[in-house]
């Protein structure tokens, strides 16, 4: 593991580097963040069974989600490169919030489920818009993509 911020941030295994190594773009996301600010971003802790240490060449990953050679797993680089298990993915969420005291913005995660105790499910960070509405095309062809329903998210205020 690396320290990343105060947050240890696992390295890949010699199995996830290879997948990460023959990954295939599926789909271009609208983020495409700086490499620099992604190594130096703090994976929430709560992430960490799916996000890994980057490498020289993870940098191909950043503002796309595609596939391994065997399609086995999921690779995409937003604000970490992450890792998860094609498997494991329910369904793809957008968190949509209306201006209130905020801006308003949505938001895109791949919604997966595991053995996490309290919840069923853990959101992973895709993308996001300014715009409350911004992602719903993007979130469907991701959705289609991946042969996963797409969970448009009630409104919420931005408080």
């Amino acid at each position: 593991m690396t320290r990343t911020a105060g947050c240890l941030r696992p390295a890949c295994t010699a199995a996830e580097r290879a997948e990460i190594e023959s990954f295939e773009p599926g789909i271009t996301l609208r983020e495409a963040g700086d490499p620099q600010q992604i190594v130096g971003n703090r994976p929430g802790q709560r992430m960490l069974e799916f996000v890994r240490e980057p490498f020289a060449g993870f940098e191909r990953t950043i503002g796309r989600i595609g596939r391994s050679r065997d399609g086995e797993t999921l690779i995409f680089g937003s604000d970490q490169l992450h890792v998860v298990s094609a498997a494991q993915v329910d369904h793809v969420h957008i968190e949509r919030i209306l201006p209130a005291r905020g801006i308003g913005r949505a938001e895109m995660s791949l919604a997966c489920r595991g053995d996490f105790g309290s919840g069923p499910v853990r959101h992973v960070f895709l993308d996001f818009d300014q715009h409350w509405d911004g992602l719903d095309e993007l979130a469907g062809q991701v959705a289609d993509w991946l042969g996963k329903p797409c969970v448009l998210g009630e409104y919420a205020l931005d408080d």
